[in-house]
């Protein structure tokens, strides 16, 4: 699995992606943490729906202690198979959503 995207990365993309220029810095900050909170959301409930009744509650016993990332990437890469596939297009579906609901296709 590849290594978690750089966040302030992130952040400078969807500014440009989004046209977020004109913003203030601030305004930008406080957008972009929503996005970010949703997108992690988005992760989070298709991750829930791809694995299914059976390793949920698996999956939350591990979120509940002290797994590393390493083990939850590898037992996630076990259980969906390509979750890096899987999470950039759940990604690529919110970038998307988000460009049309700020106009900026």
């Amino acid at each position: 699995m590849q290594a978690a995207v750089n966040e302030e990365e992130l952040k400078a993309a969807w500014v440009e992606e989004f046209q977020l220029q004109a913003l203030s810095p601030e305004k930008q900050e406080e957008l972009i943490g929503k996005m970010i909170e949703a997108l992690l959301k988005r992760v989070h409930v298709a991750t829930y729906e791809r694995l299914g009744e059976q390793n949920v509650d698996e999956y939350e016993r591990m979120l509940g202690e002290t797994v590393s990332e390493e083990d939850l990437a590898k037992w996630l890469g076990e259980k969906i198979p390509d979750y890096d596939a899987f999470v950039a297009d759940v990604a690529v579906k919110f970038n998307k959503e988000m460009k049309e609901t700020l106009g900026v296709a």
